[in-house]
């Protein structure tokens, strides 16, 4: 049965919301883009895309210090999308701002503004690349094994994590050890990180229970990009699969 997915992001955004529906319809799914709560019912799983629209840091209770470009209404949205999803069941994959979006709605904080970011932030739409690690028994381990190189294209990411969430994939800054890393994947692993420092950013994680998962980086991008990067047919296709 062909599947319906509902890109729950901005009409105008190409290189975000209508890069997420090509890629859908490449994998052979349908794709429709909006981001009204009323369209939920129309759909069999949601995507919630990049977007160059910050997350209002008031969502976490903090004052914003860190966007210049905010949209209340894009928030209010998706946290209802998000409301009805998680009460139906329904898959989501969140991308980027989606992925943060997911992690503010179930409880969690965002660095408004990563002192690392030189790393991560892509002038435009000319992405970085860098290296990562899976964290053990994880979705994206299973996909991907020990390591991975994906794309960046973000300046805020993910603090805190709540309880729900499972970490599945970690960018290290230069900085951090090999030993300081294995440890910390084992933290991660044993679900016991509950706020990350900067120097370890989360690029993935996963629902306890709901089937939810959140990427850091641009699957959607890499599908036309691929360079040397990670194959994003399979986490693409693990989502449609969901």
């Amino acid at each position: 049965m062909e599947r319906t997915i509902m890109i729950a992001g901005e009409q105008d955004q190409y290189h975000f919301s209508q890069g997420c529906a090509e890629a859908i319809a490449e994998l052979g799914a349908k794709a429709f883009i909006s981001y009204n709560p009323a369209d939920f019912d129309k759909c069999d799983a949601v995507l919630l895309p990049g977007s160059w629209t910050g997350i209002n840091a008031r969502l976490w209770g903090e004052e914003n210090v860190g966007c210049d470009i905010l949209d209340d209404h894009l928030d209010a949205c998706q946290t209802e999308i998000l409301q009805k999803a998680a009460a139906a069941a329904k898959p989501v994959l969140g991308i980027c701002r989606g992925f943060q979006m997911i992690n503010v709605f179930f409880g969690g904080s965002l660095y408004q503004e990563l002192h690392h970011k030189d790393h991560h932030k892509g002038e435009h739409i000319q992405e970085k690349y860098h290296d990562t690690a899976c964290v053990p028994d994880t979705l994206l381990y299973n996909l991907y094994g020990e390591r991975l190189c994906t794309n960046s294209i973000h300046y805020q990411a993910v603090r805190a994590i709540p309880p729900c969430l499972q970490i599945a994939q970690v960018w290290f800054s230069p900085q951090v050890t090999e030993e300081e890393q294995v440890h910390f994947l084992r933290l991660c692993q044993e679900g016991a990180i509950t706020e990350t420092p900067s120097d370890c950013i989360i690029e993935a994680a996963v629902h306890e229970s709901l089937p939810i998962v959140g990427l850091q980086w641009h699957p959607e991008i890499l599908l036309k990009n691929p360079a040397h990067a990670a194959d994003a047919k399979k986490i693409l296709r693990r989502f449609l699969e969901l």
